[in-house]
């Protein structure tokens, strides 16, 4: 938790700035490789879960092959994620702030 908390802080601007191109551009639901920002994301992706009149984006902090940590951004609450992700895989969701969760999965 306190690297997703650090990494929260310290990325803010440009997560932020991703968060609004990818609303803008109206950027489908999908994996989405990061160039400019690549290392704000640890496998240099993020995953977008929604994205219309709501968003949900993934950044994440750890991704393994049986658990991970994401760092989330939901403008509709804990609700709508969820709505995106298999509430079976969820251990613990957190908000950390403001549309920003700490949610960690187990596979």
């Amino acid at each position: 938790m306190k690297k997703t908390k650090f990494e929260l802080k310290k990325y803010n601007e440009e997560r932020n700035a991703i968060i609004k191109e990818i609303k803008d551009f109206n950027t489908p639901v999908g994996e989405l490789p990061l160039q400019k920002y690549k290392y704000i994301s640890n496998d240099k992706t993020i995953y977008i879960y929604q994205n219309d009149e709501n968003q949900v984006i993934n950044f994440w902090i750890y991704r393994g092959y049986e658990a991970s940590v994401e760092l989330i951004y939901s403008s509709g609450g804990k609700e709508i994620i969820y709505n995106n992700i298999d509430s079976n895989y969820i251990k613990q969701i957190k908000e950390l702030k403001d549309n920003w969760y700490y949610v960690e999965i187990s596979y």
